[in-house]
């Protein structure tokens, strides 16, 4: 179509959007070779997983932050990258999130070969 970016991505994979009734438990429906076989596709196709997390999830117990990270663990494993950040709306949706969001690059083991090339591409495509 001839957009400038090529912004494609999963997002609100892990929030109440997905599931309003339970967010965290309906994660655990999906077996390893289930998300094996969605985030290899994912991967495969370019698309970006976007790293969204609930409004409360620093408050979560340590089970239900495991039931979230998995499936990005679970991502990174089988090649997909990552964004954040897409879905704030304003600016100040970013305000204070800097620490959690170097909580999950480093919890999740995230590196610059691991971010999504939403940017990049596009702005090496103008020289």
């Amino acid at each position: 179509i001839g957009l400038p970016l090529r912004k494609c991505g999963l997002a609100h994979f892990t929030t109440s959007l997905a599931c309003r009734e339970d967010p965290y438990g309906m994660l655990e429906l999906f077996s390893n070779a289930d998300y094996e076989e969605i985030f290899k596709e994912v991967a495969r196709s370019g698309m970006g997983m976007e790293l969204n997390f609930e409004d409360d999830y620093e408050k979560a117990d340590e089970k239900q932050k495991e039931q979230v990270l998995r499936p990005y663990r679970i991502a990174k494993e089988c090649g997909c990258t990552f964004y954040f950040g897409s879905d704030a709306h304003t600016p100040e949706g970013f305000a204070g999130r800097r620490a959690h969001f170097e909580w999950v690059i480093d919890t999740l083991g995230l590196e610059e070969k691991d971010k999504f090339p939403l940017i990049k591409e596009y702005i090496g495509s103008k020289e």
